[in-house]
């Protein structure tokens, strides 16, 4: 900074802690100029230095362990790799310091100011933060668990990679604020506000959000698993991929949220505001269980329950249908092919439900094809990959009264009708609907294939109540 600390001053300082505190107890009212000080390494570990001006200081590496700080000024002063634990930084001023990869373990540092600081890996776990001026400030990979950030101002600040578990963030100000990969394991962000942020595979599994507001903020791929939402606000905010896992949702705001790619296993969800969101390809069973993914947030826990609680199934028969199951066995090639199923049954607003079926485990999922056949108004069983496949038609024939409609890609259309030739014959198994690619499923699917479906269901409807009297 170009100013000179007063010779006297660090005269007495130079002479150590003791000298220097003797000295400042004879002298109260003197404030100590300590600027741009070449302090690097030494030690002034239980110094009297509050409300002394450090500004440009070098403190590289020096040794300030439980120093009395409050209210030091501090302003673009080199704290690189410096022992301030335990140190009294209270109401200090810090903008622009370089206090990376500094030591400030449970540092009192309320109402300390560090705007535009350079914090990229100091360790602050367990440090007072509270109220602290911390915007733009650089924490990136900076270790503050247990940190206490409560009413703090983090706006535009960097704490990508950070070690933030259990920290409290209660009512603090994040607009803006890079949390991108960030470790926030049981962190407290209650009434706090993260709007517009970046949480981009950030970990916060069984976090406090609740009414804190994350509107427009990016959470995509992050892990939300056992987070409770409760009255939280996620307009807008993009959780495409992120892990929901046991979330409490109750009067969640998902108003124009992106959910797509979820995965929702034993989420609790009341009352949410789902305006405008997207909510498709939600996954609603565990990963150690055959994936089975659906569209609606609020209706995937029923779902679940009525695969695994059988109250729950016996009343499904007054629920009126609009799911359409898929079954089948897409590779990487055709998923093009799936996606395009999905979206045209979305299109006439029936509720797309996938289970993935390969020869090597269709043999286990027959009692869970049978149960969502029961709640579907009709089945679409792709047959291209065939084998175990036409078991799960026949099983699904069989046990259910519900329309099977198959469908295959077109080259594979010969050999599929002579495998059909050899099978049980059955009125709810409709004509074989064949293909070409994607773009076919656009433009043919409902004409040749859904409208011949739902009259089918219609029609087997209208003869159930014939048949049981």
């Amino acid at each position: 900074m170009g100013a000179m600390a007063d010779a006297k001053h660090l005269e007495v300082l130079l002479q150590g802690t003791a000298a220097w505190n003797a000295w400042r107890q004879a002298n109260p009212k003197i404030t100590p100029d300590l600027r741009g000080a070449q302090l690097r390494g030494m030690d002034l570990s239980h110094a009297e230095l509050h409300g002394a001006d450090l500004s440009g200081a070098q403190l590289r590496e020096a040794q300030l362990r439980r120093a009395m700080l409050h209210k030091a000024r501090l302003a673009e002063a080199d704290l690189r790799w410096a022992n301030l634990d335990e140190a009294d930084l209270r109401e200090a001023y810090l903008r622009q310091a370089d206090l990376s990869g500094a030591y400030l373990r449970e540092a009192d540092m309320r109402g300390v100011y560090l705007r535009e600081a350079d914090l990229c890996g100091a360790n602050l776990p367990g440090a007072n933060l509270t109220m602290a001026d911390l915007r733009a400030a650089r924490l990136c990979e900076a270790h503050l668990s247990e940190a206490q950030l409560h009413i703090a101002r983090l706006r535009h600040a960097d704490l990508s990679k950070a070690d933030l578990r259990e920290a409290n963030f209660r009512g603090a100000q994040l607009r803006q604020t890079c949390l991108r990969g960030a470790n926030l394991q049981e962190a407290n962000f209650r009434w706090a506000s993260v709007v517009m942020s970046d949480l981009y595979e950030a970990d916060m599994t069984q976090a406090d959000l609740r009414w804190a507001n994350l509107s427009v903020s990016d959470l995509r791929y992050a892990c939300l698993s056992e987070v409770d939402f409760r009255g939280a606000n996620l307009r807008g905010a993009n959780l495409s991929a992120a892990n929901l896992m046991k979330a409490r949702l109750v009067e969640t705001n998902f108003e124009e949220a992106n959910l797509e790619g979820c995965s929702i296993y034993g989420i609790s969800a009341w009352e949410l505001k789902l305006e405008g969101a997207r909510q498709v390809n939600l996954r609603i069973t565990p990963e150690d269980e055959p994936a089975i993914i659906v569209d609606n947030l609020e209706v995937a826990q029923f779902l679940y329950l009525h695969l695994h609680n059988t109250y729950i199934r016996d009343v499904i028969g007054t629920i009126g249908k609009k799911v359409v199951l898929i079954v089948g066995d897409f590779s990487e090639e055709r998923l093009d092919v799936l996606e395009a199923v999905r979206e045209v049954l979305r299109q006439y607003h029936y509720v797309p439900v996938f289970l993935a079926c390969a020869a090597d485990d269709a043999s286990t999922k027959l009692v869970t094809l049978e149960l969502l056949a029961q709640l579907a108004r009709f089945v679409l069983v792709d047959v291209t990959e065939t084998g175990a496949v036409l078991e799960v038609a026949d099983s699904i024939l069989r046990h259910t009264a519900v329309p099977v409609q198959p469908m295959a890609w077109q080259p594979a259309m010969p050999s599929i009708d002579a495998l059909w030739a050899d099978r049980l014959p059955s009125d709810a198994r409709l004509p074989t609907y064949g293909y070409a690619d994607a773009k076919t499923i656009w433009t043919s699917l409902y004409t040749d294939c859904l409208l011949a479906a739902e009259t089918k269901a219609k029609a087997m409807l209208d003869l159930a109540p014939a048949l049981s009297t």
